[in-house]
């Protein structure tokens, strides 16, 4: 049986992992000057990180039952 504290931790290295992979892209995004195209950079960057939290958190439950 697993204990809670496993399920936290899965969270919160997703919360820290989407947070660095967003600071990634974002820099890389605004040296390719594709900010210039968006409305709305905060908006894009915010809907960038919750997609990055959705994949990472979802990846890390798949892992987690094929193993």
């Amino acid at each position: 049986s697993r204990g809670l504290g496993d399920v936290y931790k899965r969270q919160v290295l997703g919360v820290f992992g989407a947070l660095g992979l967003s600071w990634v892209l974002r820099h890389a995004l605004q040296a390719l000057g594709f900010y210039r195209w968006v409305w709305h950079p905060a908006l894009f960057d915010l809907a960038l990180y919750i997609l990055l939290l959705y994949g990472l958190n979802s990846l890390g439950g798949w892992l987690q039952l094929q193993f």
